[in-house]
């Protein structure tokens, strides 16, 4: 990887929200990203499916504080334009892991980033990407 450029997928988010083990090195992530030129991403997708967790397990009051937190974090949320629905569905043509992860994968290939995640479904896809992995709920 040439650059610093960091994708953060729901796992990480729904960590650092719950003070679960990694909460402590997303926050680390996010003040670097302020402190610094490291670029974060997330992918909408991948937003929506914090919020959709968030609106299940507490409901729309929670979700709501969430998303308007979400949106003051240094992180730049990437809109899924037609290439990159392309690129996502290729990685779920060869890959099988869930179509969300898929936008997760996308999006690091776009910006030559690392995917910092815990969830195990990436393992199928270390042999491609840099991946930091996070502690295990």
């Amino acid at each position: 990887m040439k650059n610093n450029a960091v994708v953060l997928d729901s796992f990480a988010i729904i960590g650092f929200l719950k003070n679960e083990p990694s909460a402590d090195i997303i926050q680390t992530i996010l003040h670097n990203a302020n402190d610094s030129n490291q670029q974060l991403y997330m992918n909408t997708i991948n937003f929506g499916e914090v919020i959709y967790t968030c609106l299940r397990q507490q409901g729309i009051a929670y979700a709501q504080l969430v998303e308007s937190e979400m949106l003051q974090l240094p992180v730049n949320y990437v809109e899924n334009d037609w290439p990159l629905v392309k690129k996502a569905a290729f990685i779920k043509w060869n890959t099988p892991i869930s179509y969300a992860n898929c936008f997760v994968a996308a999006t690091a290939q776009q910006f030559a980033a690392k995917i910092v995640t815990g969830d195990p479904e990436f393992k199928k896809l270390e042999h491609a990407f840099e991946i930091e992995w996070l502690p295990q709920r």
